[in-house]
């Protein structure tokens, strides 16, 4: 069974892009590796960052924070959100989840397995 990674990003002309293109690199290496990947993101993400739409990679549309739209087969969930904290991150590790996180502004507390 091919291992699964879902990334939870947003990008708008208001934060800009660099939370998805982050993702999509991240993305990128372990779809080379092998595994699976989806993102989950606001629509305004995909007219912001555009090789988002372009990458191949399964895009839901967040509702509320996202967290219902995960889904189960994701072994592995990488955060990079400035509105997600360590609630979010305990949430999806309490489904046995690996949680990355990426935080530029170490402004936060996080709940999670790597903090990049």
């Amino acid at each position: 069974m091919t291992a699964h990674a879902v990334f939870r990003c947003d990008a708008s002309p208001g934060i800009g892009g660099g939370h998805v293109m982050r993702c999509l690199a991240l993305a990128e290496t372990l779809a080379l590796a092998g595994w699976s990947v989806g993102f989950v993101t606001r629509r305004d993400g995909l007219a912001a960052v555009p090789a988002l739409a372009a990458s191949g990679y399964a895009i839901i549309e967040a509702e509320g924070n996202g967290h219902a739209q995960i889904g189960d087969r994701a072994a592995l969930v990488v955060i990079d959100h400035y509105g997600l904290d360590a609630t979010f991150e305990a949430a999806v590790k309490r489904q046995g989840r690996a949680v990355v996180v990426f935080d530029d502004l170490a402004d936060r507390a996080h709940d999670c397995d790597i903090l990049v």
